[in-house]
Order: structure tokens, then C-alpha cells, then sequence
């Protein structure tokens, strides 16, 4: 039975990477990762699709439908089968064993065999039969209809029953914040005198090496994913970079380190910048030359905005619904950027919230968003550091679920900044700026 990995996406979410060859937790590319899932289950691994970064690997290859999507993958995969049954599995799927791909080939006979997950079909991890699919494919694909959805309806597709720890194993890497955000580990759980054994996820923490111009600048421990983002932030943070023309790259240097090229103004504002010492992802202030220093970098306040009470109430809540990570592994800081409306437009997760922070708002200096009418929401205490990042990147405001410090509401003062703390429920505490919240 053929074991098709589906490589030809444009990856678009991942920035043009060729995702499969991301490395799984098994410390393999995930190609590779799934390759060996498939022979342990008895399947012929090949790659379907037309990418040229795969041609190394030594499987063989299907090349799909042009501008057809997965569903031309699909049906170049179908009709190599001759009438057998086959195996399709995305190749950004890092967890999949060869446990669950047996799960999936020894499952009772029917048109096509998939998991549901919320509610959806996953249709790049099922098992096909070519007999009975190929021809309702092909007609589908011919009428421009490549949704695989319809087709997993159209064809008569039974679910395949996964429970919790099993379904988890299908979280793809589909986007840049997914890389090696969260780890398996093996866990013993004590309950009421019982003991059990469980998988549980657990978020990663590495260090990451900011370079400019190659000369190393910090390292700080954080949850990798969005490091371009992050070594921004930074900066901007820094008073390195000041505008988006200081930038002319930021480009990921191995899989712990980012390398910034600055233009000559900014380049010339690293040595004044340079922290003393490394910073780590509980502290956010290590090195400063002084506090004076700081406080005489803040630029001048320009926000005026405002924000209604309902709309902060409602910040922590739309903050803590995009917390994929939080959810997983319980050990996750974020921060995001809240509109007038209270809606989250940008977020990070990581261990550290000053790298949190520094990945929204390097995020947002790249993408030239204007931020000075978003508050700069935050799942935790507020340390004057971040109070320090969010005056310089010019945010309007700052909405913490906890309490600031005596130095961070002193900075907000100075920095024109509205601050709020303790924002939970209905409930929070304007510490700067309160003639700009209304009732």
C-alpha cells in the first residue's frame, strides 16, 4: 500500500519553506519523520508533489495536477495505485507515529477513512480507496471543484475514531508560531492516591543569539518561533531601531540565532544600546546603563486615544482566547494588540513576556501598522520594562490581567501612556491616563 506525503503547498504561511524538511521532535525532518512512521506500518512511502527541496530525500515521487491543490495530489496519488488503497498524510504533521498510521490502515472498509477535527474532516490524514475515489476525484477536479471537503462528503467518507492523546498527534506546523513551540514529554499524573502515565505537552524554552553585522548583541531564553519578529522588538525596544528603513533584513541564522542588518544610522546605535549582560526570559532589564538613561529616551507621547471601559473588560478575555499554546501546556506568556473595539489583531506566546512583547511589536514595525491607537494587552503583571517597550514602540495604552509596579505607573505618566491593571471581568485599575477611559 502506497503512503503518500503530501509536499507540493506553497507553504505560504511558513513563508515559502518547505515545511517537511522543518525538524520533527524526533530530531529528523518531518519527511523523514513520516517516511519511517509509514514503513513500521507496512506502507511504500513517496512524495506527491512538485517541489524541488525534497529531491534529496530519496522517496519516490508523484507529481501532482498543476493549480489543482491537494486534490491533484490526490488524484496522481490514486491513479498510481492501481486499485489499491492509500495512505495520505500532510508533510507538516511532526507527531504522527507509526501507531496512529496503523490505527489508520487497519480501519474497517470504506470509500475513504478520516478523523474529524472540530468538526471538519482532516483529509491529509485518511486512507483512500483508489477503486472506489479516483473517478469521483478526477470528475471533481475536472469540474474545478478541489475542495477536499466536498470530496470526503461526495464519496461517502466513514470517521476514524481517535481519542484525546491520539488526536493531539495530528497538530500540524502551519505557521512560523508553530515550530517547536510545545514538546512531548512523558509524565507521571498522581490522583487521589493513584498513579497513571500520560503524555503531556510542555512548552519549549532555547535560547536564541540576537547578531548584528555578525557580532552577537544578546541572548535570551524563549519559546522558538517569530525570531525575526522578536530580535526587532527588541531593538526597537533598545532605541536601535527607529524606523522601518533601519532594518534592511532580519533573517533566522541557524535554529538559535537571528541576524539583524541594520543601515549605518541604526548600526551606529548598537554599541550605546549593548546591554551588559545577557539577558533571560525573567528579566528584562539586566544591563541597563542607568534608569536616567531610559527615561531620557522616551519619545514624546503623540497618542490621544481613547478606550471605552466595555472595550477593556472585554481585552483580557479576546487575549486569552488566542492562547493555542497556554491551552496545551499551562506555561505560556502572551501579549497582543487590541483595536478600539477590544478585537486582538496581532498576538505572541512565549515563556518570556518581554519576548511576548518584543514579537507583537517587532511583528508590527514590520508590517509598518500604525499602533498608535491598539493598547498593548499583557497576560500578566506589568514590569516597567514593558511599560519602556510599549512608550518607545508608541502604543496608546498598556491592559495587564496583573498589577504593575511603582516604576512601571511612574514611566506610563511620563510616557503618556494609559495604564490599566487587575482588567479581570467586569472589574480594573486605571494607574495612568484614566481622563482617556471612559465609562
Amino acid at each position: 500500500m502506497l503512503g503518500g506525503i503530501f509536499v507540493g503547498g506553497a507553504g505560504s504561511r511558513m513563508k515559502g519553506a518547505a515545511k517537511g524538511l522543518l525538524r520533527a521532535p524526533s530530531g529528523d525532518t518531518i519527511v523523514e519523520h513520516l517516511a519511517r512512521a509509514m514503513r513500521e506500518a507496512g506502507l511504500e512511502p513517496v512524495l506527491v508533489g512538485r517541489r524541488g527541496e525534497y529531491a534529496t530525500m530519496g522517496l519516490r515521487v508523484i507529481e501532482d495536477a498543476a493549480n489543482a491543490g491537494p486534490i491533484g495530489g490526490l488524484v496522481a496519488l490514486l491513479d498510481a495505485a492501481n486499485g489499491e488503497r492509500v495512505v495520505a498524510i500532510a508533510c507538516d504533521m511532526p507527531f504522527v507515529t507509526a501507531d496512529l498510521v496503523e490505527k489508520l490502515v487497519h480501519a474497517p472498509g470504506a470509500p475513504i477513512v478520516a478523523p474529524k477535527r472540530e468538526g471538519r474532516w482532516e483529509p491529509l490524514f485518511a486512507r483512500y480507496d483508489s477503486g472506489r475515489v479516483l473517478g469521483i476525484a478526477s470528475d471533481r477536479c475536472a469540474r474545478g471543484e478541489l475542495a477536499l471537503q466536498g470530496l470526503l462528503d461526495a464519496a461517502g467518507a466513514v470517521e476514524l475514531d481517535l481519542d484525546e492523546e491520539d488526536a493531539k498527534k495530528l497538530a500540524d506546523w502551519d505557521s512560523p508560531e508553530d515550530i517547536g513551540a510545545t514538546a512531548k514529554r512523558n509524565i507521571t499524573v498522581i490522583e487521589r492516591g493513584e498513579s497513571s502515565s500520560k503524555v503531556d505537552s510542555v512548552a519549549v524554552e532555547e535560547p536564541v543569539e540576537i547578531r548584528c553585522g555578525g557580532d552577537p548583541i544578546s541572548i535570551t531564553m524563549r519559546t522558538p518561533g517569530s525570531d525575526a519578529d522578536l530580535a526587532v522588538g527588541f531593538l526597537v525596544g533598545e532605541g536601535v531601531i527607529r524606523a522601518r528603513t533601519d532594518v534592511i533584513a532580519a533573517l533566522q541564522d541557524g535554529p538559535n540565532a537571528v541576524s539583524v542588518t541594520l543601515a549605518e544610522e541604526a548600526r551606529a546605535r548598537v554599541q550605546r544600546a549593548k546591554r551588559a549582560q545577557w539577558s533571560t526570559s525573567s528579566c528584562g532589564i539586566c544591563g541597563k546603563d542607568s534608569l536616567d538613561r531610559i527615561h531620557s529616551d522616551l519619545p514624546e507621547a503623540k497618542s490621544t486615544a481613547r478606550f471605552s471601559a466595555e472595550v477593556i473588560t472585554r481585552m483580557p478575555e479576546a487575549l486569552r482566547a488566542a492562547q493555542p499554546i497556554f491551552d496545551r501546556t499551562g506555561a505560556i506568556h502572551a501579549a497582543g494588540l487590541a483595536d478600539a473595539r477590544g478585537v486582538i489583531v496581532s498576538f505572541a506566546e512565549d515563556v518570556g513576556r518581554h519576548n511576548a512583547v518584543d514579537k507583537v511589536l517587532g511583528r508590527a514595525f514590520l508590517a509598518g501598522r500604525d499602533v498608535s491607537e491598539l493598547a498593548l494587552v499583557l497576560s500578566g503583571r506589568v514590569a516597567f520594562e514593558l511599560v519602556q517597550k510599549a512608550a518607545v514602540s508608541g502604543v496608546a495604552a498598556v491592559v495587564a490581567i496583573g498589577a504593575p509596579t511603582s516604576l512601571a505607573v511612574e514611566l506610563a505618566e511620563r510616557a503618556g501612556l494609559v495604564l490599566v491593571g487587575f482588567a479581570r471581568g467586569e472589574r480594573f485599575n486605571v494607574y495612568a491616563g484614566a481622563s482617556r477611559v471612559t465609562a
